[in-house]
């Protein structure tokens, strides 16, 4: 076999579509929990910039929340990375010598287990990237409304927020009211406007990766299907050997 033949039964091999998968998710992942990550920071900054009726106290519980969210960000861009390469790798071996790998039942039924881990190891990833594309939509949502209130207030018109509406301080707070140029203050700042911006990345970030668990279930759903089909085969022609036999 010369290297030219060589060289596309080796492309033949590749799952491209587990790999876009992965590339996907890699992507998806980065984004969402690296801007998400500093979004984050972001607001606690914001708060303490413009909000100096906050008292210590409070300051240090959302701080205390940020970083435990923080943290739980590193553990899923690190299992997701982990779920990421368990899968392409499976896919791999699916798309080479199927006949090779599962060629006696003992293995068709080990693949099979293997199979359906990754189908549910995508399925609960798919679940939890949509539970975090609709919690990061919540701030951005946030944000959006505070800059419409901004500019209506640019236009000269009597606005007025109070973040406690929205959820970030609990009512229990003091006066946490922004009105006219204190509230086009906070919204011309560049910490309220890279912060808003990050975390629209990171919302963009999450659908990507959700729409990278549902290729994955895709890919694996199919290959599920094409090795049930070599499953049958292989226990057709063992069907017939054994009858044939004297």
């Amino acid at each position: 076999m010369g290297c030219f033949e060589c060289c596309i039964k080796c492309l033949g091999g590749v799952p491209y579509a587990s790999l876009l998968a992965t590339i996907l998710c890699f992507t998806g992942v980065t984004l969402a929990c690296t801007c998400g990550h500093e979004a984050l920071t972001g607001t606690v900054t914001v708060l303490q910039s413009f909000y100096s009726t906050l008292d210590e106290d409070a300051l240090n519980h959302m701080q205390n929340v940020v970083s435990r969210a923080q943290y739980l960000s590193y553990g899923l861009a690190s299992t997701c990375a982990f779920c990421s390469l368990m899968l392409l790798t499976q896919s791999i071996y699916t798309t080479g010598s199927v006949t090779d790998l599962y060629g006696t039942f003992s293995m068709t039924t080990f693949g099979r287990c293997i199979h359906a881990m990754c189908l549910g190891v995508a399925y609960l990833l798919m679940l939890v990237w949509i539970v975090l594309t609709g919690l990061l939509a919540i701030p951005v949502w946030v944000f959006r409304a505070i800059s419409i209130a901004c500019a209506d207030s640019a236009l000269g018109f009597p606005v007025c927020v109070d973040i406690r509406q929205y959820g970030v301080l609990p009512w229990s707070m003091g006066d946490t009211i922004l009105c006219e140029t204190a509230l086009e203050d906070m919204c011309s700042s560049a910490e309220f406007d890279v912060t808003y911006h990050l975390f629209v990345v990171s919302m963009a970030g999450a659908l990507l990766a959700t729409i990278a668990m549902i290729h994955y279930l895709m890919v694996l759903a199919a290959n599920w299907a094409y090795v049930q089909e070599v499953r049958s085969r292989l226990c057709l022609l063992q069907r017939k050997a054994d009858h044939d036999l004297p």
